[in-house]
């Protein structure tokens, strides 16, 4: 006997045996295990008539059902198989509508929702409800309180692993496996339910050949053993998260598997009001937080819940409820405002960015703003077809920043460095990709994944000479549209250090003035063929189908945190 069929042991597959699928417990069979059960009582079924109509009784396990004829008499019986069935009590705050998400995002798992609802009220068979998602996004983006919000929304159950809760149960690999598959296990027994896979590119990527591939082949094996197991199981519905999808094995992506992927950042600022009522319920549901979004853009999801916490012992120390102001005075200490010079500067920057994105036509700025620590900028890419010179001008946006402060003060700052996703970050891994595994530069030869070749770019001259050429030529390239629109630039800078924030009419205002930049010569053009699913990972950074990116990474002065 297995849950699945799929997870028969192997050894009986060759004897090819007739497999059996027995139906979940229903309110009949369980009418009959009553009257089994208390054959002296008068008609024991009809004491299901307090259980209510739409419970799910085949969510009971065999031990809930032992427990409840421990009883003497039905009735107690059945009042103890409906509080098993009971959800747990929550507290009456947000739920998924209220959750801050993208639109891309928010679509796809209401989506698998309406399906989980429809399956169970036996509208559409399972084939027909959407699975298989993952959610990639960095840090503190929400991706488990996703999952979380889902599974309440749907009125089902879930149960969280890790490739780390799972090695914490035993100490050899056949401990993990064995973990592995009663998770699966009991998420199949208590169906419907969500089995989610926190950080599932730690289980590595069998193509990456190391001294812990025979591990990796082992681990992720079982894992897709799993997951083929119980695809046809009625009711578990599979979902995984990753701070790096490009790590994640090509075979989890197969379809049936984790084959749609939608991509979590952090809060814009639009839906940076929306993320600070979340953390914020059940108070300020009708304050205006238009302003302490804008201070606070760039922060995550979880640095905004630190922001709350910290603002709600400030009402708590003076003994009055959360307000805007505790908010307000709490970023303050937390992201001191920017001197004069500084937040000129950063103006600046951010002015270049978006400028350049103009005039190349590769992005449309949407969002402009200055935040405690730095700026942020907002962009509609339009890297469409992902040739050399779509790729070339998009290089160019990303130096612009730099090259805005060399035409305004004479020299560039820290600020485009530093960080992992900072502008040159960005630039350089783009250039190495460019050279070594896109067959855009001067080499047609693939010498691995973009990530990989950067890490070794230091021992490689030749290719560190290549790509530094990439980066010059396209600050160059920004530094002459910046020169030829100064006035421009300056307006753009001088209204976003003025306001703190440009965005919708007052945005499009001044990018009215930028004037497309003129035919630009390139060192040849080469078309990229992409092998990987629509809405994975594109060469640019982000999505193909999901234009909607922070193009500018935060500007971080050297003294400030970052």
């Amino acid at each position: 006997m297995a849950p699945a069929a799929g997870t028969a042991p192997k050894a009986l597959k060759p004897l090819k045996p007739e497999i059996i699928a027995l139906a979940p417990l229903d309110r009949e069979m369980l009418a009959q295990i009553l009257g089994d059960a208390y054959p002296e009582a008068d008609a024991p079924g009809a004491a299901l008539t307090a259980l209510p109509a739409d419970a799910p009784v085949a969510r009971l396990t065999p031990g809930d059902l032992l427990l409840a004829l421990r009883w003497p008499d039905p009735v107690r019986a059945v009042a103890t198989l409906a509080a098993a069935l009971a959800p747990e009590e929550t507290e009456n705050g947000p739920g998924l509508a209220e959750f801050p998400l993208p639109d891309e995002v928010r679509a796809p798992l209401e989506q698998l929702v309406e399906d989980l609802r429809a399956w169970q009220a036996g509208d559409i068979p399972w084939r027909d409800v959407s699975r298989g998602v993952l959610l990639a996004g960095p840090l503190g983006t929400g991706k488990t309180e996703t999952a979380r919000q889902v599974a309440r929304e749907a009125g089902i159950g879930m149960i969280a692993a890790s490739l780390a809760t799972w090695q914490a149960r035993g100490e050899r690999s056949s401990d993990l496996l064995r973990a592995m598959k009663a998770d699966f296990a009991q998420a199949a027994s208590e169906g419907p339910c969500i089995i989610f896979v926190d950080e599932i590119d730690v289980f590595g990527d069998r193509s990456r050949r190391d001294h812990n591939a025979s591990w990796t082949d082992y681990v992720v094996g079982s894992l897709l053993e799993c997951l083929d197991g119980y695809a046809a199981q009625e009711g578990v519905v599979a979902m995984a998260a990753t701070n790096h999808a490009e790590r994640i094995d090509a075979a989890l992506r197969r379809p049936g598997r984790f084959d749609r992927i939608l991509h979590l950042r952090h809060p814009t600022v639009e839906l940076m009001p929306r993320a600070l009522r979340w953390q914020a319920w059940s108070d300020l549901r009708d304050a205006d937080l238009t302003a302490i979004a804008v201070q606070a853009a760039g922060m995550s999801g979880a640095d905004v819940a630190g922001l709350v916490r910290a603002a709600r012992a400030k009402a708590r120390r003076a003994g009055r409820p959360l307000s805007v102001e505790d908010l307000s005075a709490t970023l303050a200490e937390i992201r001191p405002a920017m001197p004069d010079a500084v937040r000129w500067q950063v103006a600046v920057h951010e002015a270049g960015h978006a400028l350049v994105g103009a005039a190349t036509g590769v992005a449309t700025p949407r969002v402009l703003a200055l935040q405690g620590d730095g700026g942020v900028t907002h962009a509609e890419r339009h890297v469409i077809h992902q040739r050399r010179s779509e790729l070339d001008a998009a290089l160019a946006v990303d130096m612009a920043g730099r090259a805005a402060e060399r035409v305004v003060f004479g020299e560039a700052s820290a600020g485009a460095g530093g960080a992992a996703d900072s502008d040159l970050a960005r630039a350089t891994t783009m250039a190495v990709a460019m050279e070594g595994s896109w067959g855009l530069g001067e080499r047609r030869s693939w010498l691995g994944d973009p990530e990989t070749i950067a890490a070794r770019l230091r021992l490689d001259p030749p290719l560190a000479a290549r790509v530094e050429d990439h980066l010059r030529r396209a600050e160059e390239r920004a530094l002459q549209i910046l020169q030829g629109q100064r006035p421009v630039l300056e307006a753009i800078a001088a209204a976003l250090c003025d306001r703190g924030l440009l965005q919708g009419a007052a945005l499009e205002e001044l990018m009215a003035e930028v004037r497309p930049e003129t035919a630009q010569p390139t060192r040849g053009e080469w078309s990229l063929e992409i092998q990987k699913a629509p809405d994975q990972p594109g060469p640019e950074g982000g999505r193909a189908d999901n234009p909607d990116v922070d193009w500018s990474a935060p500007y971080r002065p050297l003294n400030r945190a970052a």
